[in-house]
């Protein structure tokens, strides 16, 4: 048991010799502030997408407004154009 823990202790040594503490330290500094920064953006992101398909809704009332305004004086937008025959279509068009 003694040499099983003379063999951690000295690996475990070895391993803080090898890792550069301030240098580590600092990477997970800069790790915690890059993640900080995107959790912003992503925020902002999703605020700004929010904001721009909010519009939808109001682009629906308006229609459901404008389709009541041209029921009341009688306009139906869907009714179909008659057709001009193809041959006094041009002769109406001067080319």
């Amino acid at each position: 048991m003694g040499q099983a823990m003379k063999g951690v202790t000295k690996a475990m040594g070895q391993m803080n010799g090898q890792m550069n503490l301030p240098s580590l330290q600092k990477i997970l500094m800069e790790f915690e502030y890059q993640n900080d920064r995107m959790e912003l953006i992503t925020e902002v992101m999703g605020d700004a997408m929010d904001d721009a398909l909010e519009g939808d809704e109001e682009e629906e009332e308006t229609e459901e407004l404008v389709n009541q305004v041209l029921d009341e004086i009688g306009i139906n937008i869907n009714q179909e154009v008659p057709c001009l025959p193809f041959h006094l279509f041009f002769s109406a068009v001067s080319i």
